[in-house]
């Protein structure tokens, strides 16, 4: 494959992490992503390539694939707490519920502020049945009681869709 054109060669951590987000959003087409992201999976930025393909993998309905990506982004980047999460979102998916909740409690200690992160660990402990847990969380990330209730009812949804 031909090497990324150096307009789009990020330079320092923060530029990296900020191509990476932007790329996620763009237009391009899974195919253009996965090829890019492919590319980059031996270079400097091998965990946000990882994260790539593990979302797009994700988005795609192959959570295998999924899991096998995030992890590998995971240990590339121990302390990115956007990889925790979303980690831990297709692990909670996937049914593995104490992998989640680590991967989740892990980004909210990385991040205290990363909603996110606290969201999804509120759902996942709804999915659990822990109340009272999901409440101290919320209360802890300052979470108003309406959206309190919205995650509740994403949580039993969910439910139904766990396999």
């Amino acid at each position: 494959m031909p090497p990324l054109p150096t307009s789009m060669q990020p330079e320092s951590k923060m530029n990296r992490q900020n191509y990476f987000e932007r790329m996620l959003c763009a237009k391009l087409d899974v195919c253009c992503r996965r090829r890019i992201y492919e590319q980059l999976v031996n270079s400097c930025v091998s965990g946000y390539a990882y994260r790539g393909l593990g979302l797009i993998a994700s988005q795609n309905g192959n959570q295998q694939e999924a899991l096998r990506h995030l992890k590998s982004a995971s240990i590339a980047l121990p302390t990115e707490p956007t990889i925790r999460n979303d980690y831990g979102y297709v692990l909670m998916q996937s049914g593995e519920h104490s992998s989640a909740l680590h991967e989740f409690l892990t980004a909210v200690e990385l991040a205290p502020d990363y909603r996110q992160a606290a969201n999804n660990l509120i759902m996942l402990l709804y999915q659990q049945g822990d109340t009272a847990k999901a409440q101290v969380f919320a209360k802890q990330f300052g979470v108003a009681t309406e959206e309190m209730q919205q995650l509740k009812n994403l949580a039993l949804e969910n439910n139904g869709a766990m396999p």
